[in-house]
């Protein structure tokens, strides 16, 4: 949805893309980065991993939880 309004031309002249091939290219690589990038951040940087090494500290020696965290998905639940 953003790279529809990205590509209108009065948008493209006050970011700066002025030019058509090269704004059009931006305009509709930017929407596709953003949430990417995010993703990213989530998984690999904060949020996942900040988590993890909490509960690594808190119950890291716990047999029952060793088990769980080597059973449980680290992202997308199994269906079966």
């Amino acid at each position: 949805m953003a790279a529809g309004v990205l590509v209108r031309e009065p948008v493209q002249k006050a970011l700066g893309w002025n030019d058509n091939v090269t704004g059009l290219l931006k305009a509709v690589s930017l929407p596709l980065v953003s949430p990417a990038f995010v993703s990213w951040a989530l998984l690999k940087l904060s949020g996942v991993p900040m988590s993890q090494a909490k509960y690594d500290r808190l119950y890291g020696d716990r047999k029952d939880y060793q088990e769980w965290r080597n059973n449980t998905p680290f992202l997308i639940p199994r269906i079966f």
